[in-house]
């Protein structure tokens, strides 16, 4: 329900969402999270280029910048894993920190 009304950006919203309703670990709330914003994404993907929007040389490069952050990511997660607590409360404090960011966007900023 999230990712329908926030679009993409909702799993920022889905993975605590998951957490607190199923007692689900940060690490599976994550991958599911992920799960359902690729799904999201082919569909919205296979929408633009059924319609001819999609831009050659700009997919070309999300995708190398992708497969960029996977290489760099496979080698950071064992150091991450083993600081699960340190994840949590970095996760946490970006939420926060996003929460804010829009709240004063959506009062202050008109």
């Amino acid at each position: 329900m999230a990712a329908g009304f926030f679009g993409i950006g909702g799993g920022v919203l889905i993975a605590p969402g998951l957490m607190a309703a199923t007692d689900m670990t940060l690490a599976n709330a994550a991958a599911l999270s992920l799960v359902s914003v690729t799904l999201f994404g082919a569909a919205t993907s296979a929408s633009y280029a059924a319609s001819s929007l999609v831009d050659g040389p700009i997919l070309l490069a999300m995708i190398a910048g992708g497969a960029a952050g996977v290489a760099i990511s496979a080698r950071l997660a064992p150091a991450l894993a083993v600081k699960a607590l340190l994840a949590r409360r970095l996760f946490a404090a970006m939420i926060v920190v996003t929460a804010a960011y829009l709240a004063w966007r959506t009062l202050m900023v008109r």
